[in-house]
This record gives structure tokens, C-alpha cells and sequence, in this order.
């Protein structure tokens, strides 16, 4: 039972929630505690998942909230968008760098410098042994959801949802 509380948490908090706040728990349905998580492409969920929150959010609309995985969005723009005198040189990934302390940090050297979004580009840290080993299956497996319905927890006829690889 707790691999799927685990699942149930992670998914409510680092991917998406409902508008209300209460907690997504069909995932439930979709899964069981014999199954094998590693097979499943996270990844490729979470993508799935804030692309389709983006496109029912309205930016400028104050009752509208956005519900995808701020936490991994701000991961990324954090350690993808330069900010002059932080984490300039990266040496280890997000997780292990970005601590609460220096995104409070970064937060107060961007409004000082100016608000956010003003730093260059630099693109993804990869660490030379996630660039040594071979691309997945899953990673070159062709596209075949449909960018409507996609991999989602409102589809429980398919496991598809969490694109599990064999």
C-alpha cells in the first residue's frame, strides 16, 4: 500500500491537482501494488501533464490558476536561465544544487537585476554519465498519443496513460 500512497502524493504534489485542492486519487485506479514503477516513463507523463495544464490555464485571468508541475517548471528555469552570480558554472544536477535557501537567493538576484526571465538561455545540464549511456526505448519510441486525450489519469482503459515500457 505504500508504493501506491507514495504515487498518489507525488502525483498531487509535483505534477498536478485539481482546482479545488483535493486530491487526485483515480490514479488508483489505474495501478496496483504488483506493478513495476520503473517501467514506467515519468518523464513523458509529466510533459504530457503541462502541456495539457497550460492549454486550460488563461495567464491573465485571475480565477484562473495554473495546475501542472510548478515544482520541475521552476527546477528548469532556474538551472536553464543564467542569473550573473549564481550557479554559474554547474557542476551537479537541480536537485542536487537548487536548495530552498538559493532559490531564495536566485528569487532576490533576479528582482535585483532587474525581474525575471532576463537571463540567456544555456539549456539542460547533462552529467557525463547520463551522456554516455544509450538513449531508451521509450525515449525513441514514435509519438503515438493523440495531443487531445494523451497519457492522462481521465483515461483509465490504458495503462498507455503512464507510458510503461516492457
Amino acid at each position: 500500500m505504500f508504493k501506491l500512497d507514495f504515487i498518489v502524493l507525488f502525483v498531487n504534489t509535483m505534477v498536478e491537482c485539481h482546482i479545488n485542492g483535493l486530491c487526485k486519487a483515480g490514479i488508483v485506479d489505474l495501478l496496483n501494488e504488483d506493478m513495476d514503477f520503473s517501467k514506467i516513463n515519468w518523464c513523458k507523463y509529466i510533459v504530457h501533464i503541462i502541456k495539457r495544464c497550460k492549454k486550460v490555464w488563461v495567464p491573465r485571468d485571475l480565477s484562473s490558476y495554473f495546475r501542472g508541475a510548478l515544482t520541475i517548471l521552476t527546477l528548469l528555469y532556474v538551472d536553464s536561465v543564467t542569473c550573473k552570480g549564481i550557479n554559474e558554472e554547474r557542476t551537479c544536477s537541480a536537485l542536487e544544487y537548487w536548495t530552498s535557501q538559493r532559490l531564495q537567493l536566485r528569487e532576490d538576484m533576479e528582482i535585483e537585476q532587474g525581474g525575471f526571465g532576463r537571463g540567456d538561455f544555456r539549456g539542460l545540464f547533462v552529467t557525463e554519465e547520463s551522456s554516455d549511456s544509450e538513449p531508451s526505448e521509450a525515449t525513441n519510441s514514435e509519438n503515438t498519443e493523440s495531443e487531445e486525450t494523451g497519457p492522462g489519469l481521465t483515461d483509465p482503459s490504458s495503462l498507455e496513460v503512464f507510458a510503461i515500457t516492457e
